[in-house]
């Protein structure tokens, strides 16, 4: 269940959002979005979290930085989070052992290309080092 931050300072950080809003359950997901254009979404774990920091929020009892955060259930035009197939809140991380996020996927890959980025350096320079010591 993802919750739409509004009233945000631009200074504010995506951890300290993430550890005021902790405070209401477990947080899975704290996405600050494009500052000035997007608000801020949090996700919560179950729909009863974001249920209890919704209401904080709309009764103005969250605070980050000097200023009263409020929300709205991300995509508002419902009056609640979405509902899928079977009941269900979304696809279950913990269930099917997905257990990565964005930030993981996008890390091994810039790792894995890295690697063999340097490989590949290695083993240009390594002709050229021997043919200039050659010369002299």
């Amino acid at each position: 269940a993802a919750v739409e931050i509004i009233g945000i300072a631009d200074t504010s950080s995506r951890l300290s959002l993430k550890r005021v809003m902790e405070q209401f359950g477990e947080v899975v997901g704290c996405h600050m979005g494009a500052r000035g254009v997007d608000n801020p979404i949090v996700r919560y774990k179950t729909q009863e979290f974001a249920q209890a920091a919704l209401d904080a929020l709309k009764a103005g009892q969250v605070w980050l930085d000097g200023m009263v955060l409020k929300g709205e259930w991300k995509n508002s035009s419902r009056p609640g989070p979405p509902e899928t197939k079977g009941g269900g809140k979304g696809p279950n991380r913990s269930e099917g052992g997905l257990d990565l996020t964005s930030r993981d996927i996008f890390t091994s890959n810039r790792s894995r290309s890295r690697r063999r980025r340097s490989r590949s350096r290695r083993r240009r320079r390594s002709p050229s080092r021997s043919r200039s010591r050659r010369r002299r």
